[in-house]
């Protein structure tokens, strides 16, 4: 196979060399964990229950511990360490296959505990092959091909093995394993040969980079509780980035909350809902210079590298946020507004506040009714396939404060849409903005401009 091809990165073969190597990696890592289903264990049994059950579970609590193991492993690995990852992996997996069939039963179960621990990282390592790239989404569906059909591929292979070669139910997973070792090898060998993304990748996607332990330090607790007619939720965090303050980790908290009330005033498919969030930022500490905060916005489009409000604010102290909300939802309609307000004060000078807010209407020319998700207050995509939506939006922000000195820019822009939404999970969207800019936005969009968008959204 000729490599270069991975290097013309807009080709449709460039997409399909990845989605095989991403396809062909991940299906070889089923043959070290499906066969076990297809084993029968005819007659075994242990503690009261069938041993085929108590293998099964045994192997889901390995792999269910993986999970939780890979947010730390798999979120800090570094991308030249990805294939040593998977092949060491997968053969941590496939020697604890070995000791499973030789060990004596009921307890080389232990083994496929010890199965299960390394094979549910292998996903997020795969995909992290293929994040950041223009056309990621097309490359995880592909790789989602992979549910449908590696479970049947390597069962069957298992099944070849006990009906046609003789092979015992405790031997068959180690050997189907070594079956599919060399595709293994392969897709991990594609795998390596998938470049990084490239710059005009990042200006597309957001470069995901290796998470530190000081970064997964800035995670927090949250909790939330809904009802029909209520929706409350409260967290506290250490370093909550909500304004972009720095890259750098900050020694501060932060105490968010929402609540919303709702109700249906025209039956199951209506909606009315209003509500509103408050954020509270404490002030940094132990820092060797007074801290500076920064606030930035994209505006209507993250196509452009470079944000349209930005703005820097010296002597950062506390930060207060708020935000209003409404939501109306009909059979064929929807509206959604929301204004906030941010103010951050200063250990020197005036505060820095800046607001802004949004009108969205929609209506519905074909289809019926709107997603709601009512456990996190938030509404969705139509209900309907084959929906046709119109949207109008008008949205404004205003990062200008004459009385600190800080002027980031002002935005107002009005919108237009057309989305197409196939079924539930593939949607069409044209949109086109007329945007005004005043003189502080960011040099580079100097000057009033229309804007159109088109994209295809797959939702999995």
């Amino acid at each position: 196979m000729n490599t270069k091809t991975f290097e013309n990165r807009t080709g449709a073969r460039f997409s399909l060399l990845c989605i095989a190597a991403a396809l062909i990696t991940y299906m070889s890592m089923y043959a070290f964990r499906k066969p076990l289903s297809v084993a029968t264990f005819e007659g075994l049994t242990y503690w009261g229950m069938d041993y085929k059950i108590i293998a099964i579970i045994s192997q889901v609590i390995g792999y269910t511990c993986s999970k939780f193991l890979g947010i730390k492993i798999v979120s800090s690995m570094k991308p030249g360490q990805r294939t040593r990852y998977i092949l060491g992996l997968v053969g941590v997996a496939w020697m604890a296959l070995f000791f499973f069939a030789w060990a004596p039963q009921p307890y080389n179960v232990i083994f496929l505990i010890i199965n299960g621990l390394p094979l549910g990282m292998i996903f997020g390592i795969v995909i992290s092959f293929l994040e950041g790239h223009k056309n990621t989404e097309l490359l995880g569906a592909g790789l989602c091909i992979s549910f449908i059909t590696a479970s049947g591929i390597v069962r069957s292979v298992g099944q070849f093995l006990i009906v046609h070669l003789g092979v015992s139910d405790f031997w068959m997973p180690f050997l189907t394993g070594l079956v599919f070792v060399p595709f293994l090898l392969l897709g991990v060998w594609l795998l390596g040969k998938i470049p990084p993304p490239s710059e005009e990748d990042k200006v597309l996607r957001s470069e995901r980079a290796p998470m530190t332990g000081r970064e997964r330090r800035k995670f927090g607790v949250t909790w939330y509780g809904h009802h029909p007619h209520y929706y409350l939720a409260t967290g506290i965090y250490t370093h909550n980035d909500i304004n972009k303050l720095g890259k750098n980790p900050k020694n501060a908290f932060v105490s968010t909350s929402r609540g919303v009330g709702r109700f249906q005033p025209w039956g199951q498919h209506s909606l009315f809902q209003v509500g509103g969030a408050f954020s509270f930022r404490t002030r940094e500490k132990n820092t060797a210079e007074p801290p500076v905060g920064s606030l930035s916005s994209d505006g209507i489009t993250t196509l452009f590298d470079i944000p349209m409000l930005e703005a820097s604010v010296p002597n950062m102290g506390t930060e207060v946020k708020g935000l209003v909300e409404l939501l109306c939802l009909g059979t064929r309609f929807m509206v959604q507004a929301e204004y906030y307000w941010d103010r951050m004060n200063r250990t020197m000078g005036n505060a820095y506040r800046t607001h802004g807010g949004y009108v969205l209407g929609g209506f519905l020319l074909t289809g019926n009714h709107f997603e709601y998700d009512s456990k996190t207050a938030v509404p969705g995509r139509p209900l309907s396939p084959r929906a046709l939506l119109l949207t109008a939006r008008l949205d404004y922000a205003d990062a200008n404060d004459s009385q600190a000195g800080i002027y980031g820019g002002s935005v107002r822009d009005v919108s237009l849409g057309l989305s197409y939404y196939l079924n539930k999970y593939i949607g069409f969207k044209l949109n086109a903005s007329y945007v005004w800019v005043d003189e502080h936005c960011n040099d580079f969009y100097q000057g009033n401009f229309f804007l159109a968008q088109m994209r295809v959204q797959y939702i999995f």
